[in-house]
C-alpha cells in the first residue's frame, strides 16, 4: 500500500466517524428528556423484584402509600398528582356525586401495578362515570435502578352522558396536554375534534388518538385517545405516558 493511498483511506475513515458520531448526537439530542418531561417520572433505587402480592379494593390513599412505601419502597408520581388535580377541577364531574374510591395493588416480580378508581353517580344510579389512574412500575435489578414506565389517566361514562362528556373532552384534553408538556396541544385538539364527533356509526369499538407520535420522536411517548362505544358515541378519554 502506498503511503498517498493510506493517507486516502485514514481520512475516508475519519470522515466516516464524524458522520457516525454526528448521527448520534443528533438522535440523543431528540430522545432527551426535558428537566420538566422528566419529573412526570418517578425513579428510585432497587436491588430486587417486587415479588407477588395482591393488594384489592383498599378504601383509602393511606394505605395505599403506606404499602407502596413499607413493602415496596416506591411513591406515588407527579402524574397522579397532576390527573387528580385535573379530575378535581373538570366541570364534568360536578353534576355527579362521588361515589367511592378504591385502591388496588398488584405485583409481579419486575412489574407493579397501581390502580385508583373512582365512581361517580346520582341518587338513583351510583355508576355513571368512572375515573381510573393507573400506575406501572418496572424495576431492572441490573442497574438497580425502578421506574414508572407507564401512567394513564382514563375516563369513562355511559352512552347516556356521552353529550355532556363530549362537551367537556376539548377543555379537559387541552388542560392535560398543558400538564404533560404536549406542544401546540390546543391547536391540535381544536382540530383533531372537528374530524371526531360525539357520535360517529363508522367508528363504533374504535379507538382514536388526538396525538400520534412515533417511537423516534421522544423517548416518553405521551398520547390522547377518544374511544367510540358500540353505538359510535364517545364514551371514553385516555391519556397515557410511556418511558423505557
Amino acid at each position: 500500500m502506498t503511503k498517498m493511498k493510506l493517507v486516502i483511506e485514514l481520512l475516508l475513515l475519519g470522515l466516516c466517524l464524524t458522520v457516525i458520531i454526528g448521527c448520534t448526537n443528533q438522535k440523543n439530542e431528540k430522545t432527551s428528556l426535558s428537566s420538566k418531561e422528566e419529573k412526570l417520572i418517578w425513579q428510585g433505587k432497587r436491588t430486587k423484584p417486587f415479588g407477588v402480592y395482591d393488594y384489592k379494593k383498599l378504601s383509602s390513599k393511606e394505605e395505599a402509600t403506606k404499602i407502596l412505601s413499607d413493602k415496596f419502597q416506591v411513591s406515588l408520581s407527579s402524574f397522579y398528582d397532576i390527573s387528580n388535580k385535573l379530575l378535581d377541577e373538570t366541570s364534568f364531574f360536578k353534576d355527579y356525586e362521588k361515589q367511592m374510591t378504591t385502591y388496588d395493588i398488584i405485583a409481579k416480580e419486575d412489574i407493579l401495578i397501581v390502580d385508583q378508581t373512582t365512581y361517580y353517580g346520582s341518587s338513583t344510579i351510583p355508576e355513571l362515570v368512572r375515573s381510573v389512574i393507573q400506575m406501572t412500575y418496572k424495576v431492572n435489578t441490573e442497574s438497580e435502578i425502578v421506574k414508572t414506565t407507564n401512567q394513564q389517566v382514563t375516563i369513562t361514562t355511559v352512552a347516556s352522558e356521552s353529550p355532556k362528556f363530549y362537551a367537556c373532552l376539548a377543555d379537559i384534553s387541552k388542560q392535560m396536554a398543558s400538564n404533560i408538556f404536549l406542544s401546540k396541544g390546543d391547536e391540535k385538539i381544536n382540530s383533531a375534534l372537528k374530524n371526531y364527533p360525539e357520535q360517529d356509526e363508522q367508528r363504533k369499538m374504535e379507538s382514536v388518538s388526538l396525538f400520534p407520535q412515533s417511537k423516534s420522536e421522544s423517548p416518553l411517548m405521551k398520547n390522547i385517545k377518544l374511544f367510540y362505544n358500540a353505538s359510535g358515541k364517545v364514551t371514553e378519554w385516555n391519556t397515557t405516558i410511556e418511558s423505557e
